[in-house]
């Protein structure tokens, strides 16, 4: 692991009515105080979009992927636009680094107020028994190591967001990749479960099917169709900021020339 600096994988998402939407500021309508947002698995493209999202709510944001070079760039980005953000290096699916990369992020900002899982990994073929096996350990066991490293202080606190960003795969799957359709359906079963664990204790747990491409935020050139990475983003801030008298568990994100 090394500390504040990072970079893990990219993720997808999706949104229908199922989503509620709450204002940045709290119950008074004074502003929040700034939380600190983890972000695991920042690439160029959903990962930037959420990062930048956060930090323009105001929120301190922790960038981890598995290399430092993207992610310690992006925090320089964002300090230099004024937000407070760190990057820090680790493997999802090692629990040690990535204990180790939230306690680097606990002592530069404090303890993790909102996680987002959007790492992944190529793979989820079924002809290849490697291929098939390498999006079940980063989505799934990577979410699992996820909730291990930041679910036990969020529900010792009474507060917490813990945000899974999916795909859509995990209502169709997947023919071309089943092994992508495979890790979709288990990662949405692990946030449905973590939300029926960690809810009565005050912790909002959420799976966020993306179903759309995400070119990368800074392109700047979008295909017809596809989604921005930044709208996305702020769709995750939205469901970040729900009172717990309305929290969504599952939303269905999709640009409009895709219907379910």
């Amino acid at each position: 692991m090394r500390a504040p600096s990072g970079d893990a994988g990219d993720g997808d998402t999706d949104d229908n009515d199922r989503t509620g939407d709450t204002d940045e500021n709290d119950r008074d309508g004074d502003p929040r105080p700034p939380r600190t947002v983890l972000v695991a698995g920042v690439g160029e493209s959903l990962g930037t979009g959420l990062a930048r999202a956060f930090a323009d709510a105001g929120d301190r944001v922790a960038l981890l992927a598995r290399s430092p070079e993207y992610v310690e760039s992006l925090a320089a980005d964002l300090r230099d636009a004024g937000g407070e953000a760190v990057a820090v290096t680790a493997d999802v699916t090692d629990d040690g680094a990535l204990e180790e990369a939230v306690g680097a992020v606990t002592d530069a900002f404090g303890p993790v107020d909102v996680a987002i899982h959007n790492a992944n990994d190529r793979g989820g073929g079924l002809d290849d028994a490697e291929s098939f096996r390498r999006p079940l350990r980063t989505r799934a066991e990577g979410g699992a190591a996820l909730a291990r490293a930041t679910l036990p202080g969020m529900r010792e606190r009474g507060d917490g967001t813990l945000l899974f960003a999916g795909t859509t795969h995990a209502f169709d799957g997947s023919e071309r990749l089943p092994g992508w359709g495979a890790a979709a359906f288990a990662t949405r079963g692990l946030s449905r479960s973590l939300a029926r664990r960690a809810g009565p204790d005050g912790v909002h747990v959420c799976y966020v099917a993306v179903g759309g491409t995400i070119p990368p935020a800074d392109a700047e050139f979008r295909p017809a169709g596809a989604m921005d990475a930044r709208t996305v983003g702020e769709r995750f801030v939205a469901l970040a900021d729900q009172p717990p008298a309305a929290w969504s568990h599952e939303v269905d994100l999709r640009p409009s020339g895709q219907p379910p």
